[in-house]
């Protein structure tokens, strides 16, 4: 289930992004986007949508808060399309089921070559740009970013870099995408897989003007796309996932520019696909199969699972396991598995902020953290933080109880309940 980290202390940094590999089937989910924060802190909780642990990052105006909203409520609307047609998931997938990779995220078309080598940013002199000064403009002034606007165009997604709202944007530079396999390329620009394309395009994009020197300072940064990319830096040199950036700091009246010498992929395979494709997933897997949550979980989230390992299940004993499989013990079944779903996406970095965590099943988790280590009730996460496109993954050690006598919601609620 990629390259989660095992027994993390508690309160400690989330670092490199995980890598994770695709299920068995030919799909690749694109369940909607999951959306951040913002969608449930537009009324004004006090707390930064787009803010890290520390909160450093930015929230923006109400304006602009508004316009990323009405942003990605767009974008998940034509996934959800997306994800009803069907037909184009298998088109993107390209036959490569099965195979995983150790340092780049599952995407939907094959990886980039090798890494160029490194060329250090050069300083870059202050700009000062007029009302034509915006990013759009910006970007085609450079000259070397051809296919990255034409893109933005087509998949719609430039609308959001046309209003006032600040942002920044790492912008592969024209042969980056010439590294790409080009009949993928061309697949993804067919109208029906516009939502993937806009979903890719929208993991270049962070809320937020941000210069090279603060994102060099951070270790993630979220995307409007729903996911956040690892930073890492040695010396002047700095690296968002895979990509190193090639030339920083281009001023806009809207936000900054920062080139960058690949494509950005993010997670493009759903929260049940990341499970099958782990291996030690299986009875779980068969558990939200039988309680009939496939769809839910396939669909747009987003969710955190806290994932019990087939061992967690065999503490259970195999008598009972298969008991609670059975037609009869549904409802019992059902409350179980939405005992260890929570709405919303929360990070490992994030435990400290909730102890209680709302579920599905509508019964609290309680978070605590012994000997430097979390714990989710009596079960130990041994695990944590593996992406998926529509949630994230906790790997526990034990199976989760809820409360006798009680039973599972009918869905989750529309509303994120976990700050990320």
């Amino acid at each position: 289930m990629g390259r989660g980290r095992s027994g993390r202390a508690c309160g400690e940094r989330r670092g490199a992004r995980r890598s994770v590999g695709r299920g068995p089937s030919n799909r690749v989910g694109i369940g909607p986007i999951a959306v951040w924060d913002s969608l449930d802190r537009a009324s004004g909780s006090g707390v930064a949508p787009f803010a890290d642990a520390g909160g450093r990052l930015d929230p923006g105006s109400t304006q602009e808060r508004q316009e990323r909203i009405d942003f990605m409520r767009t974008i998940r609307n034509v996934a959800v399309l997306i994800a009803i047609a069907g037909a184009a998931l298998t088109a993107v997938a390209g036959g490569q089921s099965g195979q995983q990779t150790q340092n780049r995220k599952s995407a939907p078309m094959p990886a980039a070559k090798q890494q160029q080598p490194y060329r250090q940013p050069q300083p870059q002199p202050a700009q000062t740009f007029n009302n034509d000064g915006a990013i759009l403009t910006t970007m085609a002034r450079q000259g070397n970013l051809r296919t990255f606007i034409s893109l933005l165009a087509e998949s719609g997604t430039s609308k959001l870099l046309q209003g006032d709202a600040k942002y920044t944007v790492f912008a592969p530079h024209d042969g980056a995408f010439n590294e790409l396999d080009k009949a993928k390329l061309e697949e993804l620009k067919r109208p029906e897989n516009k939502g993937l394309l806009a979903a890719i395009l929208s993991y270049h994009i962070v809320p937020g003007d941000f210069s090279a020197e603060v994102v060099k300072s951070q270790k993630f940064l979220p995307t409007m796309m729903g996911q956040r990319f690892s930073v890492s830096s040695g010396g002047t040199s700095i690296r968002v996932d895979q990509a190193s950036m090639w030339k920083t700091d281009i001023a806009c009246s809207n936000g900054v520019i920062h080139v960058i010498d690949s494509v950005l992929m993010p997670e493009t395979n759903d929260v049940i696909d990341v499970l099958a494709s782990a291996g030690s997933f299986k009875t779980l897997s068969q558990a939200f199969q039988t309680a009939g949550l496939m769809s839910t979980l396939e669909g747009a989230g987003p969710f955190t699972i806290f994932a019990p390992t087939d061992k967690a299940f065999e503490k259970l004993g195999q008598e009972q396991v298969q008991s609670l499989l059975q037609p009869r013990n549904h409802a019992r079944l059902a409350a179980l598995v939405n005992y260890h779903i929570a709405p919303g996406i929360l990070y490992s970095d994030r435990l400290s902020m909730y102890p209680t965590i709302k579920t599905m099943h509508g019964d609290a988790l309680h978070v605590t953290c012994d000997a430097q280590q979390w714990f989710v009730n009596n079960a130990q996460i041994v695990k944590s933080d593996v992406e998926a496109f529509n949630g994230i993954i906790h790997s526990i050690d034990a199976v989760l109880t809820p409360t006798a006598g009680t039973t599972a919601s009918a869905a989750p609620s529309p509303r994120t309940q976990i700050r990320r």
